[in-house]
């Protein structure tokens, strides 16, 4: 009985699913569909293939499109794709049953890139996968500024079925497109390429793809999201999607208002922020790994925090509290301090990031108040580094924080105070610096640091009984 359950899963999924109409179109139509603007296409070619094999579509099974409607080509019957069944068009020799178009395009004025989405599937995996039988999937861009192949998956592998990087193989995700059979069929999921382009230069674009060596077992590409871009580009290559690790501080009040910094990778000037669907209107880049808000005004509790632009779209579940408390009262946050190490003497400067500081903040360094000075965004400490007063010559203490209020910082950060670190007036021997923590001696600092927080803790605990 449990394995009926388990069979008919899939069923069950198709069945909830809505139904996709699959037809016959033409090539203009998978280009409008691909979104590339009518005012920028001289021209568009069926250069092999028929149109019994492309489509328009919103969506096929699992898979939806990213801004509907999206172009799909298939290297079979088009309309009986999500049968399960296979074609072979009659196509011979090394290509098999192939699907060419070809896009004769004029870059806008002011843009040098552009970007777009695809999706490619093959019943050949992974039966086929190690054989000749390798369907494939490529973009020729031919322009001044590049001439070649510009399609990757994430890890920069040429999509066909030997090489790309099949991230979709589980059935269940891929119920009703027809990459769900008992043949086998696996996708690389959604993925963005990224290229250069000249301002004003008409160029070509051929979208080509093959069943390679056969005609039997077929291949699918879903294209969407097509988009001009200002930003520059060397070369082609895959889109990095945003990485999002915390907010600091990541509690505020509910009017809003509140200025904080997001911590993550691969930020960009475009990049726009929500909290809990609420959009923030100051979107300030500090770096590619920090991204300064001003936080929209929103009712108290948990929110996911959505981070996107041109490239990406992630999210932080419940990456923000707001509180009616009153923002005086809540303790500062401590986020990262820069650099992490200096010498015995102090006398460097120090920057210390985090978030819920104010004018009256106080930083300490192992218990030693340190000569500090809030930027704007009351989100970074200037500070001049306090001497060392123990006797080591290497020694991992506490970063503490305290508002007027009295509120801590919870937990603290560690800095690390060492003789071979680089001083103030430039001397101090920083290449030969002991304190990269590696290796052994990155367990070392690290149970030396989770032995300061213990304490730390227990100080406090003892304090507020």
């Amino acid at each position: 009985m449990r394995r009926l359950g388990l069979l008919l899963l899939p069923v069950l999924g198709l069945l909830l699913l809505p139904r996709t109409s699959l037809g016959y179109t033409n090539p203009n139509d998978v280009i409008d569909a691909l979104g590339i603007p009518s005012s920028d296409i001289v021209s568009v070619q069926l250069q092999l293939g028929t149109n019994n094999m492309l489509d328009s579509t919103n969506g096929v099974g699992t898979i939806t499109a990213t801004d509907a409607p999206a172009g799909l080509v298939y290297t079979g019957e088009v309309d009986q794709m999500t049968s399960c069944s296979d074609f072979d068009m009659g196509g011979t020799g090394e290509t098999g049953d192939t699907v060419q178009i070809r896009v004769d395009l004029v870059t806008p004025p002011g843009m040098h890139s552009f970007k777009f989405n695809f999706y490619f599937l093959s019943r050949e995996y992974p039966q086929w996968v190690g054989s000749d039988y390798n369907d494939s999937f490529t973009v020729t861009q031919n322009s001044s500024i590049f001439n070649g192949n510009i399609v990757f998956d994430q890890g920069g592998n040429v999509i066909d079925v030997n090489t790309a990087l099949f991230t979709v193989t589980n059935p269940a995700l891929l119920v009703g497109t027809g990459f769900d059979c008992a043949a086998g069929g696996g996708g690389t999921g959604w993925l963005t390429t990224v290229s250069p382009a000249v301002p004003g230069e008409q160029f070509a674009l051929i979208f080509t793809i093959g069943d390679v060596f056969d005609g039997i077992w077929d291949s699918a590409v879903f294209l969407d999201g097509f988009q001009w871009r200002e930003e520059e580009e060397k070369e082609p290559h895959p889109a990095e999607p945003i990485g999002l690790r915390f907010l600091s501080p990541k509690v505020g009040p509910t009017e809003g208002g509140q200025t904080t910094v997001i911590y993550g990778t691969d930020f960009t000037t475009d990049c726009n922020v929500e909290f809990g669907g609420a959009e923030a209107g100051q979107v300030t880049l500090l770096s590619s790994e920090r991204l300064q808000v001003v936080t929209p005004a929103h009712d108290e509790g948990m929110v996911n925090v959505r981070v996107w632009s041109s490239d990406s779209d992630e999210s932080l579940q419940n990456g923000y509290t707001y509180t009616d408390e009153d923002a005086g009262t809540l303790p500062p946050e401590l986020a990262e301090v820069e650099p992490a190490v200096g010498p015995l003497e102090g006398d460097i400067p120090v920057l210390v990031r985090g978030g819920n500081f104010q004018s009256g903040t106080m930083i300490f360094f192992d218990g030693a108040e340190a000569d500090c000075t809030l930027n704007g965004a009351n989100t970074e400490f200037a500070c001049t580094l306090p001497q060392y007063l123990g006797e080591e010559d290497m020694a991992i203490v506490l970063i503490e924080a305290a508002n007027p209020s009295g509120a801590e910082a919870m937990p603290p950060l560690t800095f690390t105070y060492s003789e071979n670190a680089p001083t103030g007036d430039g001397s101090g021997s920083g290449e030969q610096c002991n304190c990269d923590v590696s290796g052994q001696g990155a367990r070392r600092t690290g149970a030396l640091a989770l032995i300061l927080l213990l304490a730390w803790t227990v100080r406090r605990n003892r304090r507020e009984v």
